[in-house]
Protein backbone atom coordinates (compact mmCIF):
# COMPACT_ATOMS: atom_id res chain seq x y z
CA UNK A 1 0.00 0.00 0.00
CA UNK A 2 1.39 3.39 -0.92
CA UNK A 3 -0.22 6.74 -0.15
CA UNK A 4 0.70 9.15 -2.97
CA UNK A 5 -0.06 12.12 -0.68
CA UNK A 6 2.81 11.18 1.64
CA UNK A 7 6.26 11.11 0.09
CA UNK A 8 7.65 9.16 3.05
CA UNK A 9 6.36 5.95 1.41
CA UNK A 10 4.13 4.99 4.30
CA UNK A 11 2.91 1.41 4.23
CA UNK A 12 -0.32 2.30 6.07
CA UNK A 13 -1.29 5.90 6.93
CA UNK A 14 -4.77 6.49 8.36
CA UNK A 15 -6.38 9.79 9.36
CA UNK A 16 -9.79 10.92 10.63
CA UNK A 17 -11.85 7.78 11.14
CA UNK A 18 -14.47 7.44 13.89
CA UNK A 19 -13.65 3.81 14.67
CA UNK A 20 -10.92 1.67 13.21
CA UNK A 21 -9.44 -1.79 13.43
CA UNK A 22 -6.10 -2.43 11.74
CA UNK A 23 -5.24 -6.05 11.09
CA UNK A 24 -3.06 -6.27 8.01
CA UNK A 25 0.16 -8.26 8.05
CA UNK A 26 2.48 -6.24 5.85
CA UNK A 27 4.85 -7.82 3.39
CA UNK A 28 8.44 -7.40 4.43
CA UNK A 29 8.77 -3.69 3.55
CA UNK A 30 12.12 -2.23 2.57
CA UNK A 31 13.93 0.16 4.85
CA UNK A 32 12.47 3.13 2.95
CA UNK A 33 8.94 2.47 4.23
CA UNK A 34 7.32 3.56 7.48
CA UNK A 35 5.25 0.85 9.16
CA UNK A 36 1.77 1.80 10.43
CA UNK A 37 0.85 5.40 11.28
CA UNK A 38 -2.56 6.31 12.69
CA UNK A 39 -3.19 10.00 13.20
CA UNK A 40 -6.69 11.10 14.16
CA UNK A 41 -9.09 11.78 17.02
CA UNK A 42 -10.68 8.32 16.92
CA UNK A 43 -13.51 6.95 19.03
CA UNK A 44 -11.89 3.49 19.05
CA UNK A 45 -8.68 2.07 17.67
CA UNK A 46 -7.49 -1.53 17.57
CA UNK A 47 -4.14 -2.37 16.00
CA UNK A 48 -3.74 -6.12 16.30
CA UNK A 49 -1.80 -9.04 14.81
CA UNK A 50 0.42 -7.04 12.45
CA UNK A 51 4.00 -7.68 11.41
CA UNK A 52 6.23 -4.71 10.57
CA UNK A 53 9.91 -5.07 9.78
CA UNK A 54 12.71 -2.76 8.65
CA UNK A 55 10.55 0.36 8.84
CA UNK A 56 12.26 3.70 8.34
CA UNK A 57 10.58 5.96 10.92
CA UNK A 58 9.05 3.71 13.53
CA UNK A 59 7.09 0.48 13.40
CA UNK A 60 3.64 1.38 14.75
CA UNK A 61 2.90 5.04 15.49
CA UNK A 62 -0.33 6.40 16.96
CA UNK A 63 -0.65 10.21 17.16
CA UNK A 64 -3.50 12.08 18.85
CA UNK A 65 -5.86 9.17 19.52
CA UNK A 66 -9.10 10.49 21.00
CA UNK A 67 -10.79 7.20 21.85
CA UNK A 68 -10.02 3.89 23.51
CA UNK A 69 -6.78 2.60 21.99
CA UNK A 70 -5.59 -1.03 21.92
CA UNK A 71 -2.28 -2.10 20.37
CA UNK A 72 -2.04 -5.86 20.80
CA UNK A 73 -0.17 -8.92 19.55
CA UNK A 74 1.98 -7.13 16.96
CA UNK A 75 5.54 -7.95 15.92
CA UNK A 76 7.91 -5.10 15.05
CA UNK A 77 11.52 -5.75 14.09
CA UNK A 78 14.48 -3.65 12.99
CA UNK A 79 12.63 -0.32 12.93
CA UNK A 80 14.48 2.95 12.77
CA UNK A 81 12.96 5.05 15.52
CA UNK A 82 10.63 3.62 18.15
CA UNK A 83 9.17 0.16 17.65
CA UNK A 84 5.74 1.20 19.00
CA UNK A 85 4.93 4.81 19.88
CA UNK A 86 1.70 6.33 21.22
CA UNK A 87 1.61 10.11 21.65
CA UNK A 88 -1.34 12.09 23.02
CA UNK A 89 -3.85 9.41 23.98
CA UNK A 90 -7.06 10.90 25.42
CA UNK A 91 -8.92 7.75 26.57
CA UNK A 92 -7.97 4.37 28.03
CA UNK A 93 -5.09 2.63 26.29
CA UNK A 94 -3.76 -0.93 26.38
CA UNK A 95 -0.49 -2.03 24.82
CA UNK A 96 -0.39 -5.80 25.28
CA UNK A 97 1.46 -8.85 24.03
CA UNK A 98 3.65 -7.13 21.44
CA UNK A 99 7.15 -8.23 20.42
CA UNK A 100 9.66 -5.53 19.49
CA UNK A 101 13.24 -6.35 18.45
CA UNK A 102 16.12 -4.21 17.25
CA UNK A 103 14.57 -0.73 17.19
CA UNK A 104 16.98 2.21 16.93
CA UNK A 105 14.84 4.24 19.36
CA UNK A 106 12.76 3.02 22.31
CA UNK A 107 11.11 -0.37 22.09
CA UNK A 108 7.73 0.92 23.32
CA UNK A 109 7.23 4.66 23.97
CA UNK A 110 4.08 6.26 25.37
CA UNK A 111 3.73 9.99 26.06
CA UNK A 112 0.79 12.08 27.24
CA UNK A 113 -1.72 9.38 28.18
CA UNK A 114 -4.65 11.13 29.87
CA UNK A 115 -6.61 8.12 31.19
CA UNK A 116 -5.92 4.59 32.40
CA UNK A 117 -2.94 2.91 30.77
CA UNK A 118 -1.95 -0.76 30.67
CA UNK A 119 1.40 -1.94 29.29
CA UNK A 120 1.40 -5.70 29.70
CA UNK A 121 3.20 -8.70 28.27
CA UNK A 122 5.66 -6.91 25.97
CA UNK A 123 8.79 -8.69 24.82
CA UNK A 124 11.37 -6.03 23.97
CA UNK A 125 14.94 -6.83 22.96
CA UNK A 126 17.83 -4.96 21.42
CA UNK A 127 16.36 -1.45 21.43
CA UNK A 128 18.97 1.32 21.31
CA UNK A 129 16.88 3.52 23.64
CA UNK A 130 14.80 2.54 26.66
CA UNK A 131 12.97 -0.77 26.43
CA UNK A 132 9.64 0.67 27.66
CA UNK A 133 9.26 4.42 28.22
CA UNK A 134 6.13 6.02 29.73
CA UNK A 135 6.14 9.80 30.18
CA UNK A 136 3.26 11.96 31.41
CA UNK A 137 0.69 9.29 32.23
CA UNK A 138 -2.10 11.18 34.00
CA UNK A 139 -4.58 8.33 34.56
CA UNK A 140 -5.28 6.97 38.02
CA UNK A 141 -4.59 3.39 36.91
CA UNK A 142 -1.21 3.05 35.24
CA UNK A 143 -0.18 -0.61 35.11
CA UNK A 144 3.13 -1.87 33.74
CA UNK A 145 3.29 -5.61 34.29
CA UNK A 146 4.73 -8.88 33.03
CA UNK A 147 7.03 -7.28 30.48
CA UNK A 148 10.41 -8.65 29.48
CA UNK A 149 13.16 -6.26 28.40
CA UNK A 150 16.63 -7.46 27.35
CA UNK A 151 19.59 -5.71 25.81
CA UNK A 152 18.28 -2.14 25.71
CA UNK A 153 20.83 0.63 25.20
CA UNK A 154 19.39 2.67 28.06
CA UNK A 155 17.02 1.82 30.92
CA UNK A 156 14.83 -1.25 30.83
CA UNK A 157 11.66 0.59 31.92
CA UNK A 158 11.17 4.29 32.69
CA UNK A 159 8.09 5.91 34.18
CA UNK A 160 8.10 9.69 34.49
CA UNK A 161 5.44 12.17 35.54
CA UNK A 162 2.73 9.71 36.58
CA UNK A 163 0.87 11.46 39.43
CA UNK A 164 -1.45 8.55 40.33
CA UNK A 165 -0.32 5.34 42.00
CA UNK A 166 1.37 3.44 39.17
CA UNK A 167 1.69 -0.30 39.49
CA UNK A 168 4.87 -1.96 38.24
CA UNK A 169 4.79 -5.72 38.82
CA UNK A 170 6.43 -8.90 37.55
CA UNK A 171 8.68 -7.22 34.96
CA UNK A 172 11.96 -8.86 33.93
CA UNK A 173 14.88 -6.66 32.84
CA UNK A 174 18.28 -7.96 31.75
CA UNK A 175 21.34 -6.42 30.09
CA UNK A 176 20.40 -2.76 29.92
CA UNK A 177 22.80 0.10 29.14
CA UNK A 178 22.21 2.12 32.35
Amino acid sequence: VHDPNHNDQTAVHIESFAALQVNCPLPNPSSTITGIIVQAPLEALDIENNTVSQSRAGGIIVLRAGGVTDVKSNTVSQSQGDGIRLTIVRQKAAVEGNTVTGSSGHGVAIANADQDLKVKGQTVSGSAGTGISVVRAAGLNVVIERNGVTGSGREGITLEQAPGLPELTDNTIDGTGT
